[in-house]
């Protein structure tokens, strides 16, 4: 076997280089830009290329290479199952709504004279959310008809700028600091992160000329974040920030298995299944009946530690089978199996 692995820092890449060799499988490094790139591919058996939000130039480019890459029959990763909707919120919900799954009841408008009308019968308080982001950047609560109003006359005027700036979300990043090490890097790496988000603003279109708006579901102190991986799911509890309604990207984070919810693992079970997802987190919350209800979805999170604490994963029955892995290992081995059994034409 020979896999072909986009390789960027701070993505899965990091993690499966040495997996992959570990594996007694050849890897080889391929950029992702190359125009060659398809020809290349042609000895390969796998491509793997985790691209994120965090990359403008992917998200231009990297659903279309992928779809190619699928088309000369290489297994990949993300597929076009796992990854067409991707940082898009609008095609999550009519996904999602497709197969019935239970989503928070969603709103989106593509017209200011219908937004206003509906602004003008919804409840309130109210989340409006754009399109992209992620780790709660973009999403806000709206209290009154007035605050809507206000958002609609801007989405559908100059819009609004999906990057974050440097200093969103300041006090989720302080707490994040450890000691006076940690200080002096993320000082040196300023001038450098200020450059990228410039960057990324130049080359991302502002949002505009639509709204989503989703129900507020009071009384959820925490999201739950269940990702779903071939037929294994980890799960964790995320608590949301201090006097806040947001839990994504707090960084208090419960892993205690025996909290997670039995219906939270169906669904997401149930839905990866349906959608032939190869991987996919899902955030739920609880409705005012105390039913589970999937907020958003994304194919990738983040690599690393985060996920390796926790306890276990369920399989399909939602038996627990205890013990610590890194996620991207499992991804990793689900694509090696995949591609196994296809060579020998076991379905």
């Amino acid at each position: 076997m020979k896999i072909a692995l986009h390789w960027q820092a701070e993505t899965f890449a990091e993690r499966w280089e040495p997996a992959i060799l570990d594996r007694g499988i050849e890897c080889v490094r391929v950029s992702a830009y190359d125009p060659d790139l398809l020809v290349r591919l042609r000895s390969f058996d796998l491509f793997l290329w985790n691209w994120t939000l965090h990359d403008p130039r992917a998200l231009l480019h990297a659903r279309s290479l992928l779809a190619a890459v699928e088309e000369q029959g290489l297994g990949v990763f993300p597929d076009r199952h796992t990854s067409w909707h991707y940082d898009d919120k609008v095609a999550q919900k009519f996904l999602l709504e497709s197969v019935g799954a239970p989503i928070v009841p969603t709103r989106v408008l593509f017209d200011a004279e219908s937004a206003h009308a509906w602004a003008a019968t919804a409840s309130y308080p109210m989340v409006f959310k754009l399109r992209r982001g992620a780790g709660s950047n973009n999403v806000r609560l709206l209290r009154s008809r007035v605050e809507a109003d206000r958002i609609v006359t801007q989405m559908f005027g100059a819009g609004m700028v999906a990057v974050p700036g440097y200093l969103t979300d300041a006090a989720t990043k302080l707490r994040r600091i450890h000691g006076l090490g940690d200080v002096s890097a993320r000082l040196r790496r300023l001038p450098q992160s200020i450059a990228h988000i410039a960057h990324e603003r130049r080359l991302v279109a502002r949002e505009k000329d639509y709204v989503l708006f989703q129900e507020y579901l009071p009384d959820n102190g925490f999201d739950t974040r269940i990702v779903v991986i071939g037929k294994k799911a980890f799960g964790m509890r995320r608590m949301n920030r201090p006097g806040d309604f947001r839990a994504s990207g707090s960084g208090f984070i419960d892993y205690t298995a025996e909290a997670i919810s039995p219906e939270a693992l169906k669904i997401a079970f149930d839905v990866s299944r349906r959608l032939r997802f190869q991987s996919m987190a899902y955030d739920f919350l609880v409705d005012t009946e105390g039913r589970s209800r999937i907020c958003e979805i994304s194919y990738c999170f983040t690599p690393g530690q985060v996920y390796e604490r926790c306890e276990g994963h369920w399989d399909e029955s939602l038996t627990f089978h205890p013990g610590h892995v890194f996620l991207e290992d499992v991804i990793l081995d689900l694509m090696i199996g995949l591609s196994q059994r296809k060579g020998t034409g076991v379905a």
